[in-house]
């Protein structure tokens, strides 16, 4: 009887609400298909990243015409509640350039951000594009996150610097 009980009630209880990061996983595969297969966007290398439907879309394209394709296409599909376009316009004759200079600034960054005692437990990822720097990750406070951003900023080359650090106190590991 019991077991009766418990199976009506399941069937009966209510879907529990989709998780945040498998509705954003899924907003994001859609996104890149939908970019994919748009003649306006073809093979552009450029990161999507998707957070309760606000998109983010980092990398480099070869016109305004693509970076405005990129807010039209998806603009169009259902999820999305906002767009952050965040891409550069490198023409293709000067891709080699600018992606050798974004490497070497990318490395310079990732060294003094290593060096530096004020962040040594900081786990922090950085992107480069066409000279914008944008750092995301964790750091232990807002003084670490002022840091890095001082850091980056002092690196020959960088044009901007995105923070987009949290803090919170950091588990020291080891």
């Amino acid at each position: 009887m019991t077991l009766l009980v418990v199976i009506v009630s399941h069937g009966s209880a209510q879907t529990p609400p989709p998780n945040r990061n498998v509705t954003d996983s899924r907003l994001a595969v859609k996104i890149n298909t939908a970019l994919w297969s748009d003649l306006r966007f073809p093979g552009r290398q450029i990161s999507v990243d998707t957070q309760d439907g606000v998109v983010t879309l980092r990398g480099k394209v070869d016109s305004e015409e693509t970076k405005k394709a990129a807010d039209d296409i998806i603009g169009r599909l259902e999820g999305v509640k906002e767009i952050r376009n965040q891409l550069q316009i490198v023409p293709p004759e000067r891709r080699a350039e600018v992606d050798a200079r974004d490497q070497a600034i990318a490395r310079a960054l990732d060294v003094k951000l290593k060096e530096d005692p004020q962040l040594q437990d900081a786990v922090i990822d950085t992107r480069v594009d066409a000279g914008l720097v944008t750092l995301s990750g964790q750091v232990r406070n807002a003084a670490a996150r002022s840091r890095a951003v001082e850091l980056a900023r002092a690196v020959p080359g960088v044009r901007s610097v995105r923070n987009e650090l949290t803090s919170a106190p950091l588990a020291r590991s080891g």
